[in-house]
């Protein structure tokens, strides 16, 4: 009796050297669901004190890594997280258009979540313009849930035509950057359907954690929950991994208690 075939998940990423974001957390937590994680790299960053620095795969190579992993399988949910150029943008929506076209009773298009990096925490705009504007014009249209933080938001508000987000789900992170309660919002369209708040703790490592909410939505979309019951469940896994992160000695030294710390969310297996 053959087994049944597992959910699969694959995530569009950049890949982090200290794991701290980027596919190896997108794999990490879809793993954790018992989502079987597939990954196409966009790009290579490697992160320092006060550094980040990308390293593009070229777009060519970006197609062929989509090109096997559709005709190997069909996966459930796509997580579509840093891109470092338009061309990169165009080979996504090449893959997601030869999937929109495929003629099957059987297939299913898979559930996309689209973690927009277009900034850092809330931190100037982390990509060029020509990269924003692919992103809005080419894979708003595919997306599920769209996950901005704050400064993607607005982004999103300046580049999109709020027709073109009226049946999306929005989950926009740490709205208020400044208080000691953060609210992640959830949208469709233009329209607050809830709010989650949660304490901001000084001193306290988040890195990757944005990665780590969209993955999460992903892999509980792969799973077959509903958009809300995946986003509560994964605003519950991110807190849980904020509270077992592990910090990164050798950059955290003669910062003080209340200073943020470098370091990775982290939730054990």
């Amino acid at each position: 009796m053959c087994k049944k075939q597992v959910p699969m998940a694959l995530t569009i990423a950049g890949s982090d050297a200290l794991s701290a974001g980027g596919m190896q957390t997108d794999l990490n937590t879809f793993f954790y669901h018992e989502v079987y994680g597939l990954v196409a790299v966009t790009s290579l960053v490697c992160t320092g004190k006060s550094t980040i620095e990308v390293n593009a795969v070229a777009p060519s190579v970006l197609s062929m890594q989509l090109d096997a992993i559709s005709r190997a399988v069909s996966v459930d949910a796509i997580k579509i997280g840093l891109l470092p150029s338009a061309k990169s943008v165009y080979a996504v929506e090449d893959f997601l258009d030869s999937l929109a076209d495929r003629d099957s009773s059987s297939f299913r298009f898979p559930e996309v979540v689209l973690d927009p990096v277009f900034a850092l925490k809330e931190d100037e705009a982390f990509c060029d313009t020509e990269v924003i504007e692919a992103v809005c014009d080419r894979l708003i249209k595919y997306a599920t849930i769209i996950t901005p933080n704050l400064l993607e938001y607005r982004i999103l508000e300046e580049y999109v035509d709020p027709e073109d987000l009226e049946n999306k789900f929005i989950l926009t992170k740490n709205t208020d950057p400044d208080s000691t309660i953060a609210v992640d919002v959830l949208m469709r369209g233009e329209t607050t359907i809830s709010e989650y708040k949660y304490p901001m703790i000084p001193g306290k490592i988040t890195n990757g954690a944005g990665c780590m909410l969209s993955a999460a939505v992903t892999a509980n979309l792969a799973l077959g929950l509903e958009p809300e019951v995946a986003i509560v469940k994964s605003r519950e896994h991110v807190q849980s991994a904020i509270d077992g992160a592990l910090a990164f000695d050798k950059l955290n030294k003669n910062r003080s208690d209340e200073e943020s710390k470098f370091g990775s969310v982290w939730r054990r297996a």
